[in-house]
C-alpha cells in the first residue's frame, strides 16, 4: 500500500507541524497531529515505513505506547518499533554537576516506558513480533528541540554521544520537521507555462530572498464574514495573528486552502493577499468591483525573508493583469518549496502587493477601521 498522500496534503501538514513547533504544544496535541497525519512519522523516522505501518495508541487512561510500528500491508518491511512522545519544550539532558551530563527526569521516564512496552510489545501491536534479528524492535523518543539541547550540552559533546549510545534513539522535534520537509516533492514549474530559459531563471529567483520588515494592510469585505464562525468579526484578528487560538482552544492553523484563486495563489493553496500601504489596498479592492456591505481595515507588522519581484522583462508574464496562468504556477512552486511570501509591484495604485503563504513573521495585528456603506 504505497504512500499516495498528495503534495497539497503534505504541505498542509508541514504548515501545521511548523505552527506546533513554534509554540509550547502539549503532548496530547502532538499525539493527535501524528495520529491524523501518520505519513509524517513514516516519512521522518530513519526507517523504511509506509503510513499504514504507524499505529496510533496512547489512549487516555491506558498504559500503552503512543505509537507502535509494525507491517501494515504486504508491501511493508518486516520491522517493529515503538515511539514515545514528550513535548517540544521538554529537556533531554541536564547538568547534574558542572562536568556531569545526565538524562532529565522526563527522558529517564520515557526510556523506562519504552523498555517496559518493548517487553509487552505483542500485547499492543496488531502484528506479533517474530524472534529474529531482522525484526528487532526500534525504539524512539521524540522530544525537545536542538537549540535547547545544544545550550545544555555545550562543550560536552563526547559525554553526550556516550549518553546517547544506547538502543533507544532520541529525536528532537525540529530534526523530525527537517526530515519530513526534505521528503516533500520538489515542485517543478509548469513547462507549458514557461520556456526552458525562463523556468531556469524563475527557479533561481525562488531561492533569492531578501529580508523585509513592513507594516502591511488588508481590506476585508464585511460580506465575507460569518458572525460566530471561524471568520467572525470578533476573532478575525486572531485568525491572522500567528499563534492565537480559536475560542474552543484549538490552535489556528496556517492559512487554510482557499476555494478561489488569486494571482499567486491557485485554488487549494492557502495564503493572504495584502498591500504595503492603505492606498494600494483600497485600489486593489476597488478594482474587483464595488462592495455594498462595507469593509474592515486590518494592519499588522511583518518581518521575514521573501521573494521580491521587480518590474523587469523576465517577470512580466507573472504580472500580466489578465492571464494568471504563469503567476499561479510560480506561486504554487513558491508555496511548495517553503517560500513564506512574494512581494510584487502593485497592479492597481502605487506601492507593492504581497501574498503571504505562512503566518510566520506576523505580529501586532490591529483592527484599524470599519466602513459601512
Amino acid at each position: 500500500m504505497a504512500d499516495t498522500t498528495s503534495t497539497a496534503e503534505l504541505k498542509r501538514a508541514q504548515d501545521e507541524f511548523a505552527h506546533h513547533l513554534a509554540n509550547r504544544t502539549p503532548e496530547a496535541v502532538w499525539q493527535n497531529f501524528f495520529a491524523k497525519h501518520r505519513y509524517v512519522l513514516s516519512r521522518s523516522l530513519p526507517l523504511k515505513l509506509l503510513p499504514c505501518d504507524v499505529v496510533p495508541l496512547g489512549r487516555p487512561g491506558r498504559s500503552e505506547p503512543d505509537f507502535v510500528l509494525c507491517p501494515g500491508s504486504p508491501d511493508s518491511r518486516r520491522l517493529h518499533g515503538i515511539v514515545e512522545l514528550k513535548t517540544n519544550t521538554s529537556q533531554i539532558v541536564r547538568r547534574a554537576r558542572r562536568n556531569v551530563l545526565t538524562l532529565t527526569a522526563d527522558a529517564q521516564t520515557a526510556v523506562a516506558q519504552l523498555r517496559k512496552y518493548d517487553r509487552q510489545y505483542d500485547e499492543f501491536s496488531p502484528v506479533r513480533r517474530a524472534v529474529t534479528f531482522e525484526t528487532a524492535t526500534y525504539m524512539f523518543v521524540i522530544m525537545g528541540q536542538t537549540m535547547d539541547l545544544d545550550r545544555v550540552v555545550g562543550e560536552m559533546q563526547n559525554d553526550f554521544r556516550t549518553l546517547m549510545d544506547q538502543q533507544i534513539r532520541f529525536i528532537t522535534y525540529d530534526d523530525l520537521f527537517k526530515d519530513f520537509s526534505s521528503s516533500l516533492p520538489k515542485p517543478i514549474l509548469l513547462l507549458n507555462a514557461f520556456s526552458a530559459d525562463l523556468t531556469s531563471y524563475l527557479s533561481i529567483l525562488l531561492r533569492r530572498t531578501r529580508r523585509v520588515e513592513a507594516r502591511l494592510h488588508r481590506l476585508e469585505p464585511l460580506s465575507s464574514l460569518t458572525i460566530g464562525g471561524a471568520e467572525s468579526l470578533m476573532d478575525l484578528e486572531g485568525i491572522i495573528a500567528r499563534g492565537d487560538q480559536k475560542s474552543d482552544g484549538a490552535p489556528i492553523m496556517p492559512f487554510p486552502p482557499a476555494k478561489w484563486a488569486t494571482r499567486f495563489r491557485p485554488a487549494g493553496i492557502g495564503g493572504l493577499n495584502v498591500a504595503t500601504d492603505l492606498e494600494c489596498a483600497v485600489a486593489e479592492i476597488q478594482a474587483h468591483g464595488p462592495r455594498s456591505s462595507g469593509t474592515m481595515h486590518l494592519s499588522f507588522s511583518y518581518a521575514g525573508d521573501v521573494v521580491e519581484l521587480d518590474a523587469e522583462p523576465a517577470t512580466q508574464r507573472l504580472l500580466d493583469p489578465h492571464d494568471w496562468t504563469a503567476a499561479q504556477a510560480f506561486g504554487e512552486a513558491a508555496a511548495n518549496t517553503g517560500v513564506k511570501a512574494i512581494f510584487y509591484p502593485a497592479l492597481h495604485g502605487s506601492g507593492s502587493s504581497a501574498i503571504l503563504y505562512s503566518r510566520e513573521g506576523i505580529s501586532d495585528v490591529r483592527l484599524e477601521r470599519m466602513n459601512f456603506d
